[in-house]
């Protein structure tokens, strides 16, 4: 066999052994997934897993010690739920008043025009409620809703199991590293600590943004007496960790909430507007120039990422898309044959350098 038929036939077994492996990573994603929320999670703690372990602090206190943080960090997410299922309890009845004439006016010619048979003597909701195939659709709706919901609630557990083996030292990242990628202990320290550093600054500058533009969302809400002011905050600071897709589904929420919540032509163009604005401002602006430069990868690769990573493990990979980028560009840089495409994934000002 000749050098060249040599080549080809290794080309033909890479694509065959990436093919496979994109193929387990759908297959077991139960699995992949949370490991890989987990280990994302971890970068979080290390930091204060290294200070306990130069105090020489048992392994035990400071793993008890992160628990407890983790535990408090979902008691407020517990409270903050309570709160907005409480607000939505409380305005539920006026909602459900505007609501129904809102629809009244907007939908209803397009019901009438597809010959869908509505009773309006209790209201245009119940109506639509009580006709059998509209019926069908929620039902089936709801149903799907729960088995997401299930799903949801399986995986933070995993994941919270996974968090906290990785925390107590039972995964041993740099040796898997040495043994499978690096060859020299003092490379695999390097990367490890680029890769640690990359994706914890992602990590900050999109908690930052994120709960920036959740809180002016909030107080927009509040200002123009929009209903649910701090349901509409917490969306936008949860749906802006996925990339892109996140900020453009709650700007069209929280506009279409405007819609029917606020009657003044002029004081509903300027709520849309400031919206928009905010996710533009923030978003846009502000969240690409932080990103840039704490991971220094470009918008393209992150819209490339994002649709790699979403078609493989849908909403749960558009938010590890960065994250994912941060490490595939890292490790790319550690080998000549790959040094271009680290350069390809990096910003162009960084680039130019």
């Amino acid at each position: 066999m000749d050098f060249s038929s040599r080549n080809f036939t290794n080309t033909i077994l890479l694509i065959f052994v990436v093919v496979l492996a994109l193929y387990i990573l759908k297959v077991l994603s139960f699995i992949f997934l949370p490991l890989t929320f987990a280990c994302v999670f971890s970068v979080i703690f290390m930091p204060f897993m290294r200070w306990a372990n130069k105090r020489h602090l048992p392994k035990y206190i400071s793993l008890i010690l992160a628990m407890v943080t983790i535990a408090l960090l979902l008691g407020c997410g517990v409270i903050l739920v309570s709160l907005t299922g409480q607000e939505f309890l409380t305005g539920r009845a006026e909602l459900y008043e505007k609501l129904d004439n809102r629809l009244g006016q907007v939908i209803e010619p397009y019901v009438d025009m597809l010959d869908i048979d509505v009773q309006k003597d209790d209201g245009f909701i119940k109506g639509l409620l009580h006709n059998s195939t509209m019926s069908k659709s929620i039902m089936g709706l709801v149903g799907g809703s729960l088995v997401q919901i299930k799903n949801f609630s399986t995986s933070v557990l995993i994941t919270l199991f996974l968090l906290i083996l990785i925390l107590a030292g039972s995964v041993n990242f740099k040796l898997i590293m040495q043994e499978t990628l690096f060859r020299t202990p003092k490379q695999v320290v390097i990367v490890f600590n680029k890769i640690t550093f990359g994706i914890s600054r992602f990590v900050i500058v999109k908690i930052f943004t994120s709960l920036m533009t959740g809180v002016v969302v909030g107080l927009l809400c509040l200002a123009f007496g929009i209903s649910f002011p701090l349901l509409w905050g917490i969306l936008t600071f949860l749906l802006n960790f996925i990339q892109m897709i996140g900020s453009i589904v709650v700007t069209i929420g929280v506009c279409a909430m405007a819609i029917i919540d606020i009657t003044h032509p002029g004081a509903l163009t300027a709520a849309i507007a400031l919206f928009i604005g905010v996710q533009i401002l923030i978003g846009s602006v502000l969240e690409p120039i932080l990103l840039g430069d704490a991971c220094d990868i470009n918008t393209v690769t992150v819209l490339i990422m994002l649709l790699f990573w979403g078609f493989l493990w849908g909403i749960a990979g558009m938010m590890l898309a960065v994250p994912m980028a941060v490490l595939t560009k890292i490790i790319c840089e550690q080998f000549e044959q790959t040094k271009g495409l680290a350069r390809i994934m990096s910003s162009s000002k960084v680039s130019e350098k």
